[in-house]
């Protein structure tokens, strides 16, 4: 599917394939999301971002970003994983620092709002 470096391969992927087989990542549409993030100025297909690639940016829905609702925290070791729920539905998983973690003071039921830091589009394809 991809020769490369496995940092080469892991960073640039070259087809969705490649970059949900390499870890976690969340699949979001590209319409719901193009305008906000510095990803994609595309509206069609989709977006994909690893969780650590998820930005909060606290307990308010008017920071610019994508707002969310967050649904689930769990803190295991030195990573905090978040799961959020955008208004249209989108579930998007987020992993946080123990320490943005107590910064940001999150709680289940928080409005916060999201950022797309780093991520993929890829052209849809319609093979039949």
């Amino acid at each position: 599917e991809q020769v490369g470096t496995p940092q080469e391969v892991y960073d640039l992927p070259a087809s969705p394939f490649v970059y949900q087989f390499l870890g976690n990542v969340n699949k979001l549409p590209a319409n719901r999301f193009a305008e906000k993030s510095p990803i994609s100025d595309s509206y069609a297909g989709h977006i994909y971002v690893r969780p650590h690639d998820v930005e909060i940016l606290g307990p308010t829905a008017n920071r610019g970003g994508h707002p969310a609702t967050v649904r689930h925290l769990h803190a295991a070791g030195s990573v905090a994983h978040v799961s959020l729920e955008t208004p249209e539905g989108e579930l998007v998983e987020a992993e946080i620092s123990r320490s943005e973690l107590a910064a940001l003071a999150l709680r289940s039921g928080d409005k916060v709002s999201l950022r797309l830091r780093q991520g993929a589009t890829f052209p849809e394809d319609y093979a039949i």
